[in-house]
């Protein structure tokens, strides 16, 4: 065996008809996933084809294989600790010259939450344990309108500790129905940016669905664009009044930004809104400020302007 052979090392997921083989292609650099189907006497349901596809980075491949990888294979992308080379063979499967473009969506080659993923250096895990211990900063989930089956999930997965004329790099995935239609670490926003906020869903949506036209679209990218009016809906900022039990993000005069549940609202002689006395979120607030049943004894008032409804679930609930 040559010592190029030796040298193959790939992360492998496993799906229900094979298993993804992902590593770093040495020569060009491109992040690869070569599909190795199972052994026809393995009794699986499904018969597939191998495939390959490439990416640029570790996060542009989630949309090619249609699913969200786990930190710990990032990590090994990222630093070249897994290889899989183009126009080659690992571990019995031919891996293509270059990658599919638009690889179409098959739950057959997708992951189930049994399903092992091995990483060279590490012990075997399952799926969900894998996507259970990555990091996620901020989670927006919502049910679709048009289809109530649908469920979108917008996750921001990390925000660059770098800082360069002022603005700094975030990485992002766009799912429908845990199939990831977009992703990558390519958007640039402003170096003092409140992750955890209304503002940074909105801001996100507006990029990722608002693709430049002068660049091809991939498949995961032209099924966004085509969401685009329900998308917007959903993240869309909701006037008040606001009711009891809605959930809200209140701007302090400390320049913190709290979120929680609306309790009562307080109106002047016209009518109008004043104020709203709510109930924070108690992972938003340390000590043993909260009472039975986890509310804040008396709750806190504050003025109408600094209050508004959120797109932001309440932490505890994740």
């Amino acid at each position: 065996m040559s010592v190029a052979r030796r040298r193959e090392r790939p992360a492998v997921v496993e799906t229900p008809s094979g298993a993804w083989l992902v590593g770093v292609d040495p020569r060009t650099r491109l992040c690869v996933a070569a599909y190795r189907p199972a052994a026809p006497d393995a009794g699986v349901l499904f018969t597939v084809p191998a495939r390959t596809v490439t990416a640029a980075s570790s996060w542009e491949l989630e949309p090619q294989i249609g699913m969200a990888l786990g930190d710990e294979v990032h990590e090994a992308l990222r630093l070249a600790a897994v290889t899989v080379r183009l126009d080659a063979e690992a571990e019995g499967v031919t891996v293509a010259a270059r990658g599919a473009d638009s690889p179409g969506p098959d739950e057959a080659r997708v992951s189930r939450a049994s399903d092992l993923v091995r990483v060279p250096g590490r012990g075997p895990v399952t799926y969900a344990e894998s996507l259970a211990c990555s990091r996620v900063l901020l989670r927006w989930e919502a049910r679709g309108l048009e289809d109530l089956s649908d469920v979108y999930r917008l996750d921001v997965l990390a925000l660059s500790r770098d800082i360069r004329e002022g603005r700094r790099e975030l990485t992002y995935r766009l799912s429908v129905n845990d199939r990831v239609m977009v992703a990558g670490n390519d958007i640039e926003v402003p170096g003092g940016i409140v992750v955890r906020s209304s503002d940074t869903v909105r801001g996100l949506m507006v990029m990722l669905t608002s693709p430049d036209p002068e660049l091809a679209l991939t498949a995961g990218q032209r099924d966004v664009l085509r969401r685009r009016d329900e998308l917007m809906s959903l993240v869309a900022e909701k006037p008040g009044p606001l009711r009891p039990g809605e959930r809200v993000e209140v701007a302090l005069p400390d320049g913190r930004m709290l979120t929680g549940t609306v309790t009562a609202a307080t109106r002047g002689a016209d009518q109008d809104v004043r104020s709203y006395q709510w109930n924070p979120d108690q992972a938003s607030l340390p000590g043993g400020f909260f009472g039975p049943h986890g509310l804040l004894r008396g709750g806190i008032v504050s003025p109408a302007p600094a209050v508004r409804a959120t797109l932001l679930p309440d932490p505890a609930a994740g």
